[in-house]
């Protein structure tokens, strides 16, 4: 009997994810036309960027950086896309910058059709504390975090089916970083000076 009711659960299963599409999370696909390099760094204001210019996050280094793919069906906005788990750390040395997704590259993308269209968007953070957070929300309540998020990305021809097609790769992406973002007194302390600086040349 148990083993008749798990055949019956893995067929559920199955035939869920068969009739859901699908897409490749991966900022690096060279088989992809044209090829999807899109590489995560650290911005300048991080403790973690060299120079003064954008650092790719090395995984080995900085093991408590993340990313996910975050995605719905066509149409959501970007309040509405969901965290397609589990999130992934990042690969070292050459590919510093790419996610780490090993076999779990294929993500199915709830409310989509295979062949049909989803909004995706890769977010990635990291804590100068140590600590590993396990989604962009949590990283985005505390202002020491570093977090960012590519463009938003309407992507067509889902992957999925029966027999599969081939999870559709994330063409368009490009490159983004991860950082401090400012508080809300310090965006509105800018535009007061920006207002100020307007007044006194009008007064000239």
């Amino acid at each position: 009997m148990k083993k008749t009711l798990a055949i019956a659960l893995l067929a559920v299963t199955v035939s869920v994810g068969y009739s859901q599409g699908t897409v490749n999370f991966n900022n690096r696909v060279l088989t992809a036309t044209p090829n999807i390099v899109a590489p995560i760094s650290y911005r300048s204001d991080a403790a973690f960027a060299t120079g003064g210019t954008n650092t790719t996050i090395n995984g080995s280094t900085h093991a408590t950086a993340q990313a996910a793919l975050y995605a719905g069906p066509a149409g959501a906005t970007e309040d509405q896309l969901v965290m397609i788990a589990p999130a992934v750390s990042f690969r070292s040395g050459t590919l510093s910058g790419f996610v780490n997704v090993g076999s779990a590259g294929e993500r199915i993308i709830p409310g989509t059709v295979p062949g049909g269209t989803a909004v995706v968007q890769i977010r990635a953070w990291d804590s100068p504390t140590g600590a590993l957070l396990s989604s962009y929300e949590q990283a985005a309540l505390d202002s020491r975090n570093y977090i960012g998020k590519s463009v938003l990305l309407t992507i067509s021809g889902l992957g999925g089916g029966n027999p599969p097609a081939t999870a559709a790769d994330l063409q368009g992406l490009q490159a983004f970083s991860i950082g401090i973002v400012p508080e809300p007194g310090t965006i509105a302390l800018g535009f007061l000076g920006l207002g100020a600086m307007f007044m006194l040349r009008r007064k000239k």
